[in-house]
Formats: C-alpha cells, sequence, structure tokens
C-alpha cells in the first residue's frame, strides 16, 4: 500500500479544480485544508520552546510521497536554521536576546516544487521560570519563560502547591493529602522528600536554599535546610498558612485564628500583629507585608517592624496578593468580583481586569510589567500585561491553582 500524498497540494492556483475537489468525497491530504481529519488545518508539527536566550526547536512531519524536503526558518532575519530532507529532530538556537519575540516557521518542500509553508510558532527567551501546578491534570507544571509551553511535567495527584526555589533552580511540592514534602530538580525529578506533615499548605524560598513549610493540620511552621531537614519547628499557631518573606531569612505567617506573626529560623516568633482573618500575604521591600483580611475585607500593610502603615478597605474577596513596587500598591487576585485589580498606596484602584471566575494564585513578573493568574475555574494559566490587558494564554494547563516564578540558570 502506497503512502499517502499530499494530492491537493498540487492544485493550487487552480481555482476552478479546487471546487471540484472540494465537492468529491476524496480524503483531503493537505495538512493546510480545514477538512483534513488529523490537523483540520492547523499541523502543529513544530514546537519552539523558550529557553534563556535560546529557543529549543522540535519537529515531527508525517510521511508524505512527495515531499522531498524541510526547512526550519526564523522568520524575523530570513535565516535558515534546517534545510535538508529529515521528518523529525531538534535543534537548539543560541544567542538570542532575552525579552525579544523570535518566529519561527516549518516548510515543506513537494516534488513538484511547491514550499508549503506551516503556521508560524513564536518563542521568547528570559530568565523567568514559571512553576505551576495543575490540579485538573494532577502534575507539576514547568513552563517555558514566555508561559507558551509546558517543558517538564511531573505526576503528582496529592499536590496542592508547588513553590520555585530563589535560585531557580528546582521546586518545592506540597502534597496536602499525603504529608510529603518533596524537592524537584529542573528536570522534575526528586532530589529528597520529607513525610510527617499533616496538611502542609504554603511554603516559602529563602536565600541559601532554607525552606519555610506552614502545616495547618498540626499548627506548626518548620524550617528545611537545603537537604530537606528539620531545624526549627514551632507548633504555637492555630491555623496557619500563607507565608512570606520578611526580609533574609526570615517570614511573615498568617495564622487564621486572628494574627499575623514574624518569624526567624532560629528564634521563632519575633513580633505578632491582631488581625481578624488574615488569609492572603504579599512580602513589600524592605521587610514589611501586605495582609488581606478576610473579616473586614480590609487589605493592611505592615511595616518590618510590625506597625501599621496603610489600610484599604473593600477587598472581603481577595483570594491572593502580589505587591506592585512602582505603586507602592498590591495586587489582589479578587474572587468575589471574579476579577485581577491594582490598588496604590492611597487605595485608588488603577487597573481592573475582568474575566477571571476563581482566581486563585497570582505572581508578579520581572520588572512589575507583567502578571501570572492561575484560575482553575477558567481552566487558564493566564499573562496579562500590566495594564490589566491579556498577553496570552497558557496552552497545555487545564486547571491551575497555583503560580511560582523565579529566576536562575535554565537548561
Amino acid at each position: 500500500m502506497s503512502r499517502p500524498r499530499l494530492r491537493s497540494l498540487r492544485l493550487v492556483g487552480l481555482l476552478l479544480l479546487a471546487g471540484l475537489a472540494a465537492c468529491s468525497p476524496r480524503e483531503p491530504d493537505n495538512p493546510l485544508d480545514p477538512n483534513n481529519p488529523d490537523t483540520g488545518g492547523e499541523p502543529r508539527w513544530l514546537n519552539a520552546l523558550a529557553g534563556f536566550g535560546s529557543v529549543d526547536l522540535e519537529w515531527s512531519v508525517p510521511r508524505y510521497d512527495d515531499l522531498t524536503g524541510i526547512r526550519l526558518v526564523l522568520v524575523e532575519t530570513g535565516e535558515i536554521l534546517v534545510d535538508g530532507g529529515e521528518r523529525s529532530g531538534t535543534v537548539t538556537r543560541v544567542g538570542l536576546a532575552n525579552g525579544v519575540e523570535r518566529t519561527f516557521r516549518l516548510e515543506l518542500l513537494l516534488e513538484n516544487g511547491v514550499v508549503l509553508q506551516l503556521p508560524e510558532e513564536k518563542a521568547t527567551p528570559g530568565p523567568t521560570i514559571p512553576w505551576v501546578y495543575d490540579t485538573g491534570a494532577g502534575s507539576v507544571l514547568r513552563l517555558t519563560p514566555d508561559g507558551r509551553r509546558v517543558r517538564i511535567r511531573s505526576f503528582d495527584p496529592n499536590a496542592s502547591s508547588a513553590v520555585g526555589d530563589g535560585a531557580g533552580t528546582g521546586v518545592l511540592v506540597l502534597d496536602f493529602f499525603t504529608g510529603q514534602v518533596r524537592r524537584l530538580d529542573l528536570d522534575g525529578v526528586e532530589t529528597w522528600s520529607v513525610d510527617g506533615f499533616q496538611r502542609p499548605g504554603a511554603a516559602l524560598s529563602v536565600p541559601g536554599g532554607g525552606w519555610w513549610v506552614t502545616d495547618a493540620g498540626a499548627g506548626a511552621v518548620v524550617f528545611l535546610d537545603t537537604d530537606g531537614a528539620v531545624t526549627f519547628a514551632d507548633s504555637s499557631l492555630g491555623f496557619p498558612g500563607d507565608v512570606a518573606s520578611a526580609g533574609g531569612e526570615a517570614a511573615w505567617v498568617v495564622d487564621q485564628t486572628g494574627q499575623v506573626v514574624r518569624m526567624e529560623p532560629g528564634t521563632g516568633i519575633t513580633n505578632s500583629v491582631p488581625v481578624d482573618h488574615p488569609f492572603a500575604l504579599a512580602a513589600v521591600e524592605g521587610g514589611g507585608v501586605w495582609v488581606a483580611d478576610r473579616e473586614t475585607g480590609d487589605l493592611v500593610e505592615l511595616g518590618a517592624d510590625a506597625g501599621g502603615i496603610a489600610r484599604l478597605p473593600g477587598y472581603p474577596g481577595a483570594e491572593a496578593l502580589a505587591a506592585d513596587p512602582p505603586t507602592g500598591g498590591v495586587w489582589v487576585a479578587d474572587r468575589r468580583n471574579r476579577r485581577i485589580v491594582l490598588v496604590d498606596e492611597s487605595g485608588t484602584e488603577r487597573v481592573s481586569a475582568g474575566g477571571f471566575p476563581a482566581p486563585s494564585s497570582l505572581a508578579l513578573g520581572a520588572g512589575a510589567q507583567e502578571v501570572w493568574v492561575a484560575d482553575p475555574a477558567r481552566g487558564a494559566l493566564v499573562l496579562l500585561g500590566r495594564d490589566g490587558v491579556e498577553v496570552r494564554e497558557t496552552e497545555g494547563v487545564s486547571s491551575p491553582i497555583s503560580i511560582s516564578l523565579t529566576y536562575g540558570p535554565q537548561r
């Protein structure tokens, strides 16, 4: 039996014959034909995976009798990266500027001289390493810096969040139901694990590689060293939840029974501030912190000395926070109003972006120029510009509940 041929491509420019062919019962072989049962007219035979100053290109083209060659082109410059007959392969384009979008295209060379240009693929290199926990797929995901593709997928149906480390070399995965905490490297390989937690809920990486982990089930806050060994534990809290940096190795911790505490890994609690029902935190430069109070609906800013700085009313639905250095304010995942909002330090709403039925997590990108939003109800990880305008949704993510951004080495 002979292999399928790209018969319809021979009809390029012959409108009459093309019209007759459209009415015939033949199988559409042209991958750009909307009626093609395999591609729907949008063949995705090329993947462009952004990295740090580089893009990994992977392609795989089905066999056709009249396919004589394949070209891979960097569209902006016209540079031919691959020119040959290999139907599948990989190549890495290095030396690219970070933050600059690049466009790549796969071209099929046919024996009749036709050059078929497949849909373009875009990639933007950069230093960002986005980590996501996708509850729908039960997977920890490492995305490309531009958020367009999944680079690493590690299955973990019991997890509740994934938090990247400060050095950008790995991620901590919290298994809420099994009580296990695991560290994965950049390739998704487990390097160590710690058992014995009851309900690990939040984690924070600190300079030097240690980790704060909160355990709501045990009422405990634990500090782990770089190898996962417990070096400090405090079990005096009622219901510890979110955790944020207080500068250096110190941390702010939410106790949902009515306080926000500041902790040092060697001495424990150094400050405590009463808050009716603290829920979410966002670290502020200089050691302060924003706190979402679900009881009063206020956003409360505390200084490094635990003193009050600002109180902004009207946000009882705050699910997650991210401090905004340019305005001195805070980004809010406002679940009650199904939006993402930027509130400056005076309480003025600078940005309000709707279309988020249940935003659960957000993170501010490099230079505070973009906001990453995880919304499991929308079924998407969404990248917003600083103006609140949607830049893109990430492919391959079905139900994200946490997003963590780190910066560092990539491969």
